[in-house]
């Protein structure tokens, strides 16, 4: 796999991390009773899931641009 390719399939995981941290907060967590104003408990759960799910989302792109920038440096010509 060339640069080009792991970049654009790098790009491809952001979006669908993107997508799906939008639907689970969207579909998942936004729905959850009672609305976040009403009980400091549905308040803290609700911020406390979505900052579960950017602490995912910034592992999960941090791991992805270390195994990016691993693979670009080290071209698999480069290997014997």
């Amino acid at each position: 796999m060339n640069a080009t390719s792991g970049l654009a399939l790098m790009v491809t995981a952001t979006w669908v991390l993107l997508l799906g941290e939008t639907f689970v907060f969207f579909g998942v967590i936004r729905p959850l009773a009672p609305n976040i104003h009403e009980s400091m408990t549905s308040s803290a759960l609700k911020v406390g899931a979505i900052i579960g799910l950017l602490v995912v989302w910034g592992v999960a792109m941090f791991f992805m641009r270390t195994a990016y920038v691993r693979r670009a440096q080290h071209p698999p010509s480069a290997r014997a």
